[in-house]
């Protein structure tokens, strides 16, 4: 009986394996051979009868969704959200557009190509439906022309960002592996300048935040207009995307410096898998992009300094980092937002000057940082600072900023 017993275990195991492979959805992405502005997209579902789309995660109030066909050996029509109907597959059309002469901002999540470059920018808000099953949701995966696949996040996970056409160079980093890329052959073929302080950068980040999780990512770096409005960057699943500012085309000793901080900032919010208040998570990212060049050649103001010369003359700097936050987060008023990354990393920066003054260090005190309901620290965690810096010294780096 046990003899059999191990047969039937093992089908069923073998059956539950090629149930879930079966389940697996892939979409496989083509460049319209008329058009390279239109990126066709297709999904066989034949062997899971009747299926469901759900519409794509969308950016903010922008929920344009895709046009969805479901075609069979008999008809292409029409798939309708939510209603459960049979395919063959299912395909659709993201229409790219074309980016602007002083780069690409890669925080609207629109997708974007360069016919000059041929590099392609799509992100998953309003680009990728999901589908489900009688069985649930149906696991997918997204596959780029050139046959590089990515698992479609779930819906508490980051976007999927994919950036397709770039030359590429890894960086090994203890048992990681992080792939920098860019558009700008100038900044790839400056390599040797820039990737030994990036990879101190990281180093030096992994160890302050260790994501279990992370074992390898990329980083597309795109150049833009040094006059560009959106100089910053954005994360998705295992990829950071930021922009290099370039004078000319060039690259000048500030445009490396905001790169790396750029890079070293996103790839902070990648690591940092626990949730923290808006103003926390975007002032510490800020300060440990600026702190991981504190000692390379591209080091410049301390944050201190920077937000000095910010505040005479930004109108909101008065503004304490908790009702900045809450300003952001409750009535939705953006106009606040410098205030976490500037006013935020000099927050940061005088805490931990404070600490260093008393043998101690923020880096050791990161993975003790709790927060209330109301986004300020917990009282655990204050008293836990006041026992080295002093009830005095916290109380008047907090008057000052908080």
């Amino acid at each position: 009986m046990r003899k059999y017993g191990y047969i039937v275990a093992i089908f069923l195991y073998f059956n539950i394996s090629l149930s879930n492979a079966q389940d697996l959805l892939f979409y496989q992405l083509s460049i319209s051979p008329k058009d390279p502005s239109k990126i066709m997209i297709e999904v066989d579902t034949s062997l899971l009868g009747s299926i469901k789309a759900i519409p794509a995660r969308s950016f903010r109030t922008r929920n344009n969704q895709p046009t969805l066909y479901c075609v069979t050996s008999k008809i292409s029509q029409t798939l309708n959200y939510q209603e459960p109907t049979f395919c063959e597959k299912v395909t659709w059309t993201l229409t790219l557009q074309e980016v602007d002469r002083l780069g690409l901002d890669p925080t609207q999540h629109i997708d974007t190509y360069s016919p000059d470059k041929q590099w392609i920018f799509i992100s998953e808000y309003n680009s990728f439906p999901s589908f489900e099953s009688h069985h649930g949701h149906l696991p997918a995966t997204v596959c780029s022309p050139s046959g590089i696949c990515k698992p479609l996040p779930q819906s508490e996970e980051p976007p999927l960002l994919l950036v397709l056409g770039q030359k590429k160079e890894d960086i090994q980093i203890k048992n990681k592996t992080i792939t920098v890329q860019s558009d700008s052959k100038v900044v790839m073929n400056h390599l040797s300048i820039w990737k030994p302080t990036l990879k101190h950068q990281l180093n030096y980040i992994s160890r302050i935040f260790p994501a279990p999780n992370s074992s390898s990512w990329q980083i597309a770096f795109f150049s833009s207009h040094f006059n560009f409005t959106s100089r910053r960057g954005v994360i998705g699943k295992n990829t950071v995307v930021v922009n290099t500012p370039m004078q000319g085309g060039m690259l000048t000793d500030e445009s490396i410096h905001s790169m790396l901080v750029f890079a070293a900032h996103e790839s902070v919010h990648l690591l940092e898998n626990r949730q923290h208040p808006v103003w926390a998570a975007e002032s510490l990212a800020e300060y440990y992009g600026i702190k991981s060049l504190f000692g390379t050649g591209y080091a410049m103001d301390k944050p201190v300094e920077n937000w000095r010369t910010f505040a005479k003359n930004f109108s909101l700097s008065g503004t304490g980092l908790i009702q900045a936050n809450e300003n952001v987060t409750k009535k939705n008023l953006h106009q606040y937002y410098p205030i976490f990354s500037i006013k935020g990393a000099a927050f940061w920066y005088e805490l931990d000057k404070a600490l260093q003054s008393k043998h101690s260090d923020l880096d050791d005190m990161i993975k003790f940082l709790d927060f209330d309901e109301n986004g300020q620290f917990s009282q655990g965690f204050i008293e836990r600072l006041t026992r080295i810096v002093g009830e005095k010294n916290w109380q008047l780096i907090a008057y000052k900023y908080l």
